[in-house]
């Protein structure tokens, strides 16, 4: 074997090698399927009627487990993360001794912590938007003073030439 056969041989290799690697994958991320939006409505509708017409308490806590989870999907095109904290929460006050108790408590956690965060950015946004405000009536502010400030310096530097007018005037009358 050759020199120029040996290094065909080996990019034919690794490129061989790279496409099998790219091929695994491409089939390792296929795409799946999320539900359509028309969906999501159509369950959000349903859900609430079957939570009105629950007959005993365990059955309520599931429809409500069930719309707190159709809430926090993350293919749903308008999660209510507030809504789902409140559903998870009925679910477990109406039935505590769940075998899922456990990441409904998880759930109900990180919801909270959300909850509060959300609280806090709307908090900082406010407190943004008016240290923006006050920013831009500073600046204006800033504006307004340069100008006069130039306009005293220019009234200074007529004074000054007007002060020296007069003292020649006052060396020619001697």
């Amino acid at each position: 074997m050759t020199n120029s056969t040996s290094a065909r041989a080996l990019k034919f290799f690794w490129g061989s090698i790279s496409v099998f690697i790219v091929a695994t994958v491409l089939c390792g991320c296929t795409i799946r399927k999320t539900e359509a939006p028309e969906s999501f409505a159509i369950e959000e509708k349903r859900l609430p009627d079957m939570i009105d017409n629950a007959q005993d308490s365990n059955a309520l806590s599931d429809w409500y487990l069930s719309r707190a989870r159709q809430r926090v999907r993350t293919n749903n095109p308008h999660p209510d993360y507030g809504g789902a904290l409140k559903d998870f929460t009925a679910s477990l006050n109406l039935n505590p001794t769940r075998e899922d108790g456990g990441d409904i408590r998880d759930w109900i956690a990180v919801l909270s912590k959300l909850a509060k965060l959300e609280k806090s950015s709307i908090h900082l946004k406010s407190q943004y938007e008016k240290a923006r405000q006050e920013n831009l009536s500073l600046k204006i502010n800033i504006e307004r003073l340069e100008k006069q400030e130039e306009e005293l310096r220019k009234s200074i530097e007529d004074l000054q030439s007007l002060e020296l007018q007069m003292e020649q005037r006052r060396q020619q009358l001697r």
